[in-house]
């Protein structure tokens, strides 16, 4: 979601429809971004197998919960709790942009709206990617498959060759945003860079997003016990990863 709204941005860029050295545009460069973002969003709706949002691979308990609805009216609902949890920790989005762009305007960088915009994009992908490739590794250790096994299966999630895109294409838009941070600057940012993983990974988010749609997609659930059984599922698994997080902490704290 930060990309996308990046994207609004990068297009008042100044250079934005100009060819550079190497015949490439800047339009061009975030074209090749978002037809890949297209393209991860179609891999995860119909890539496999295995099919992640397809309904009749589900297990017969789950399936049933659901009305008659699409695989991709499925995958729209599941899609808008993301939308959820980036609107729950947006403001903690805007405090590292005005942290980046206060870093570029101090260092002489022009265009620094945008271009704050486009390094925080970064930034989130980047987390994303570690996400992603933590959770491989946890999973594995706790299931005993190596990684690489795991990245095959879970592969339509993994959102590096979107970052790796993203990164060349703000490289064209302003190669003079590679300086170094004074430790303040840095210490700053990291802190910023912190305060929004924190929050991308509260439970609050992640359940508390999931609650919201549940229950504004009422249209999708077989019955109203049906959507009421998964709300309250849903506050379930917040209650004991809050107990598990609680308990970490009482232990973490003895030792």
């Amino acid at each position: 979601m930060a990309c996308l709204e990046a994207l609004g941005k990068v297009k008042e860029h100044p250079r934005y429809r100009k060819r550079a050295a190497d015949g490439i545009s800047i339009k061009k460069r975030f074209k090749y971004v978002l037809d890949e973002y297209h393209k991860y969003e179609r891999n995860l709706l119909y890539g496999g197998p295995p099919y992640f949002f397809r309904l009749k691979d589900l297990p017969p308990d789950r399936r049933k919960s659901f009305g008659d609805i699409t695989d991709s009216e499925y995958f729209d609902m599941w899609t808008a709790i993301g939308a959820q949890a980036y609107s729950r920790t947006r403001p903690f989005l805007t405090c590292l942009v005005n942290k980046f762009k206060l870093s570029l305007e101090s260092h002489g960088v022009k265009n620094t709206d945008i271009i704050a915009w486009v390094i925080t994009a970064t930034t989130c992908l980047k987390m994303a990617v570690r996400v992603y490739e933590s959770a491989m590794e946890n999973a594995g250790n706790t299931v005993g498959i190596a990684p690489s096994e795991l990245n095959k299966i879970y592969k339509a999630f993994n959102m590096r060759v979107i970052c790796e895109l993203w990164m060349k294409a703000e490289l064209a838009i302003e190669p003079s945003t590679d300086y170094d941070l004074d430790g303040v600057e840095l210490k700053n940012i990291q802190l910023g860079i912190m305060q929004l993983e924190e929050q991308w990974m509260n439970t609050q988010t992640l359940y508390g997003s999931a609650v919201d749609i549940f229950k504004e997609y009422d249209d999708v659930w077989r019955t109203p016990g049906e959507q009421k059984k998964a709300i309250k599922g849903l506050f379930d698994m917040m209650d004991a990863c809050e107990k598990a997080e609680e308990e970490e902490i009482r232990s973490s704290g003895k030792n």
